[in-house]
């Protein structure tokens, strides 16, 4: 049983990362932006963060400040590889 338990702890963990860096994305969008989002529209897929379901002044307000977001991002997440926000429909 002891290698059902270590699964569910590296399940555990691993979501908990996760809820830990959109949190963080939340934020800085929020504060850069000043764009309210949603955790659950933000994922992330090869060192590119994905924001989706944004109206078309959201979509822009994200893209003129595409660069102070991820300057604010590799600056609070420096382990965590960051390349691009890409903005979904």
């Amino acid at each position: 049983m002891k290698g059902i338990g270590e699964l569910f702890g590296l399940i555990k963990n691993r979501y908990a990362k996760e809820a830990y860096l959109r949190s963080i994305v939340k934020e800085i969008v929020s504060v850069q932006a000043k764009v309210e989002l949603p955790i659950e529209k933000i994922s992330f897929r090869n060192g590119k963060v994905l924001l989706k379901g944004l109206d078309q002044a959201s979509k822009s307000s994200i893209f003129v400040k595409k660069q102070a977001i991820l300057s604010g991002l590799k600056e609070k997440l420096p382990d965590t590889v960051i390349n691009d926000v890409a903005v979904g429909s």
